[in-house]
C-alpha cells in the first residue's frame, strides 16, 4: 500500500523538517521527517511502508525539498589535498583519526605521525590502529611544559619531521597525518619553509592532514581544506576530569 492507501498525509516544509516533525507529534500524530526530494512516488511508498512496519502507525510524512538548493558537482581534477584541523576546541586529532579510519576502510595506505606523543604511547587510537595495521609513530617526548630538556625535544621534532617528510614525498601513502605538528612549528623547532616546500612538491595523489592550535597563516593559505575547532564549552571547566575512551 502506498502513502494515500495507508492514510498517510504527505507535506512539505520550508524550514527544518525535524522541527516540523516535533510540532506535528506535539499534536498527537506520528510523523516521519525526511530531508530531500520524495518526488519519486515508489521511493516515498517504500519509505512509508518500512516506517509503518517498524512503528505500527504513521500519520504524516514531511520533507523540506522546497528549501533544497541544487547541487553543482565540482568538475575539477581529483588530486591529493592538504587538510588542516586547527583552533582551540577539542576534536582536531580526533577528526584526523576519523579521516585515517575512513581511508583505511577504502583500502588506502595510511601512516600517522604524532609530534608530541612519546613512542610508547598506548592511547585508544594506538590500540585500534594497531588492530587495523595502521602505523602510528610517536615522535616526541610529551608537551613542552613536561620536557626536562627542550633542546632534546626540539631535536626529536626535527628528526621526526624528516621521517614524515620522507613519507609525504615518497608517494607510497594515500594519506599522511601529521598530528600536533603546529606545536613544534610554533616553538620554532621546525623550519616552516621546509614544511611548505614539502607540501607544495609532494606527489599529486598524496593527501596530508595537519593538526594543532595556531596553525601558521602560510600553511592555512596553502591548504585546500581548513577547519577551525572553536571551543564553546568543555567538560573540564565543569570539573569533569579526562576520561579513557574520550580524551585518551
Amino acid at each position: 500500500l502506498g502513502v494515500a492507501e495507508r492514510g498517510v498525509h504527505r507535506a512539505q516544509c520550508r524550514g527544518d523538517a525535524e522541527h516540523t516533525r516535533s510540532l506535528v507529534e506535539a499534536q498527537g500524530r506520528r510523523c516521519l521527517a525526511i530531508s530531500g526530494d520524495l518526488g519519486d512516488a515508489r521511493h516515498c511508498d517504500d519509505v512509508v511502508a518500512r516506517t509503518v512496519d517498524e512503528l505500527g502507525r504513521l500519520d504524516v510524512v514531511v520533507n523540506n525539498v522546497a528549501t533544497q538548493e541544487p547541487y553543482d558537482k565540482p568538475e575539477g581534477e581529483r588530486r591529493g589535498i592538504v587538510i588542516v584541523h586547527t583552533g582551540d576546541g577539542k576534536g582536531k586529532s580526533t577528526a584526523a583519526f576519523g579521516l585515517a579510519l575512513r581511508a583505511t576502510g577504502r583500502g588506502k595506505k595510511v601512516i600517522i605521525y604524532q609530534f608530541m606523543k612519546v613512542p610508547s604511547a598506548r592511547f585508544g587510537e594506538h590500540r585500534m590502529f594497531e588492530q587495523l595495521g595502521v602505523p602510528v609513530e610517536g615522535l616526541g617526548d610529551g608537551f613542552s611544559w613536561k620536557s626536562q630538556d627542550l633542546e632534546k625535544s626540539a631535536q626529536l621534532a626535527r628528526d621526526g619531521w624528516q621521517r614524515a617528510k620522507a613519507a609525504i614525498l615518497g608517494g607510497e601513502h594515500f594519506l599522511v597525518v601529521c598530528d600536533e605538528i603546529t606545536y613544534p612549528l610554533m616553538y620554532g623547532w621546525l623550519d616552516l619553509q621546509d614544511v611548505l616546500e614539502t607540501l607544495r612538491t609532494r606527489p599529486r595523489h598524496v593527501h596530508v592532514c595537519l593538526t594543532g592550535r595556531r596553525c601558521p597563516d602560510e600553511i592555512v593559505a596553502l591548504a585546500d581544506t581548513v577547519t577551525e575547532m572553536r571551543q564553546i564549552k568543555h567538560a573540564f571547566e565543569a570539573g569533569i576530569p579526562a576520561q579513557r575512551g574520550i580524551e585518551d
